[in-house]
C-alpha cells in the first residue's frame, strides 16, 4: 500500500511540475509576442513622424542605394534601428 501511495504522489507532483513549466513557457511566450508587437508599432510611428516631418513635398527621392530621404535637411532613417528590446527595420518603397 506504501508504494502505491509514494507512486501517486511522484505522478502529482511530476503533473504538477509539467504543468507549472508549461504555465512559465506559455507567459514567456506571450510577453515576447506583446514586446515584438509594440516594438512594430514603435517602428511605424517612427516612420510615421519621419514622413510628417516633411518641408516640402516636392523634394522626395530615392538614391541609388534605395534609400528615401524626404528631403536635403532631414537625415535618412537608418537601415536597422535598436529599440528597447529589438530592432526596426524601416523601409519606405515608392508606390
Amino acid at each position: 500500500m506504501t508504494i502505491w501511495v509514494i507512486i501517486f504522489l511522484t505522478i502529482a507532483a511530476m503533473s504538477f511540475s509539467l504543468s507549472t513549466r508549461w504555465s512559465m513557457a506559455s507567459t514567456h511566450n506571450f510577453r515576447q509576442e506583446t514586446e515584438a508587437y509594440y516594438v512594430a508599432l514603435s517602428g511605424i510611428d517612427m516612420a510615421r513622424n519621419y514622413l510628417m516631418n516633411d518641408t516640402d513635398p516636392k523634394i522626395d527621392y530615392i538614391d541609388e542605394k534605395g534609400v528615401f530621404y524626404v528631403d536635403k535637411d532631414h537625415e535618412p532613417l537608418g537601415d536597422k534601428i535598436s529599440l528597447y528590446n529589438g530592432t526596426v527595420e524601416i523601409n519606405i518603397t515608392d508606390e
